[in-house]
Order: structure tokens, then sequence, then C-alpha cells
């Protein structure tokens, strides 16, 4: 899967959600994240994750080691300045948006805690796709909610948008760090390292399926976790025999 195949397909995607979700939910509702695991050109997982950058780092830890992934694409929730930083001001103080805050709360997050989403700082879905490589791609769709509906913005964010943040610092991070299938084969007594070599699609597979029960024991609440199969494979059979249905998804039907 290339970079800018999976940051369309996750486009496509997490803006058919939003707009379902606020066409349809009652009440107060929130995006959080949406991640997808790319092994080759197939997905192999996609994770849903509630609003919390903690939450949303450490099932990514797990899932770039677990997944084994190549390629990881993440759609989370953001906001940026309705008008680019270099030339907008801060209406609290007069001074210029700080162009990087950092890691920790900048004017626009406090902005956004004190007054909300007014047009001086909008919503915005932002897409990050990372591969093994350290090869990194960030996509931003600025938008509003005018009742039950999604209005996308023509927003360009300035170049600071586009730097790294801690976020796509770590993702780069976890993307290289040795996975399951590299590690495993070590931690294993030899005849347990050859019955594994003997049939590693099925030894993958069963990484993906301890992976998935390590994500729902370790973080819990809030996160689902579905994997991904052909209909009718011998890793859809697998996968069925230990997991609810509806938790496999043929990827012809996801896409």
């Amino acid at each position: 899967m290339k970079i800018d195949d999976a940051v369309g397909t996750a486009i496509q995607t997490t803006q058919a959600v939003l707009e379902d979700m606020v066409r349809t939910h009652k009440g107060e509702w929130n995006f959080g994240s949406m991640m997808t695991c790319y092994r080759g050109e197939e997905p192999v997982a996609m994770l849903v994750l509630p609003p919390n950058r903690d939450t949303l780092l450490q099932t990514a830890h797990i899932a770039a080691r677990g997944f084994g992934p190549d390629l990881l694409a993440l759609t989370h929730d953001s906001f940026v300045a309705s008008a680019p930083l270099a030339d907008a001001k801060d209406p609290r103080t007069g001074k210029l948006w700080a162009s990087n805050p950092g890691d920790g709360p900048g004017p626009l997050q406090t902005y956004v805690d004190e007054f909300g989403y007014d047009g001086t700082v909008v919503d915005c879905l932002v897409t990050l796709v990372v591969n093994r490589a350290g090869d990194a791609r960030v996509e931003p769709r600025p938008y509003a909610v005018e009742g039950r509906e999604v209005k996308w913005l023509d927003i360009v964010p300035d170049d600071a948008f586009y730097r790294d943040d801690g976020v796509r610092a770590a993702l780069k991070k976890m993307m290289g760090l040795p996975t399951l299938d590299q590690v495993m084969p070590g931690a294993m007594p030899p005849w347990a390292a050859d019955l594994a070599a003997s049939d590693p699609d099925r030894t993958r597979w069963s990484y993906d399926m301890v992976t998935v029960t390590l994500i729902e024991s370790e973080i819990g609440a809030g996160v689902s976790v579905a994997l991904f199969a052909r209909k009718g494979s011998p890793r859809d059979q697998m996968l069925r025999s230990r997991f609810p249905r509806a938790q496999v998804i043929d990827p012809a039907r996801w896409n």
C-alpha cells in the first residue's frame, strides 16, 4: 500500500464516518480517532479510539509492534486556526499565534478550551500516515458542523501545521521498533520456533489475535478493534473461530 493511497482511503472513510455520526447521533458526539494497519496491499486491523492522546499513543505502540504493519494510517479530531498562523492573531492578546507550541497546551488549545470553535479556531480531521521507512504524510480536513450536517472548509493551514508534533514523532519512532515477527522466534524454545516457521501465515495470524487480546486487556474500555480477512479464506476461518462475526471484516466490503 502506497502512502498516497492510504491517505486517500483514510480521508474517504473518516469523512463518511463523521458525516454519518453528525447526521444520526443523538446528544453529544465525539469522533476520537481511527487507525488502520496495513501489511502489503491489504488492511489487517482497524481500531476506533476515544479522544484521549495517552490512549491513542499506548494503543498505537501495541498495534505497531503486534500487527507488524508496513504502514499505519491514523485520523484524529483536532483543530486549526481559520487563517494562516503567520497572519492571524490571538484575539485575546493581539499577538500572532505561536507557530509551533510544542507538546504542551499551546494558544490554539487554550483558546478552544475557553471559547470553543467560534470560527477563529475550527475543527479539523487530521490524517497521518507513517511507514516503516519513516516516511510520513499529514493531511488536514477542516470542517464545521451546522445542525446535522458537516461543512468541509476550504482552509489551508500554514507550514507550521505540517511540522512533526508529539504524536507524529512518536508514531515514526514506534514504526521503527521490532515487531512480534522479529522478536518472538528468539524468545521461543527451538521446537516452538521451528513449528512457527513451518506455517508462517498462521503464526502471523495468531500474533494478530494475541495483539487484539492485549489491546482489549491493557487499554480496555473505549477502544474497539476489528481484523480484516477475505471472506471464506483460511485467515477468515481462523479469526472467526476466536472472535465475534462483527469483529472480522471483509476488506472488499469495507472498501
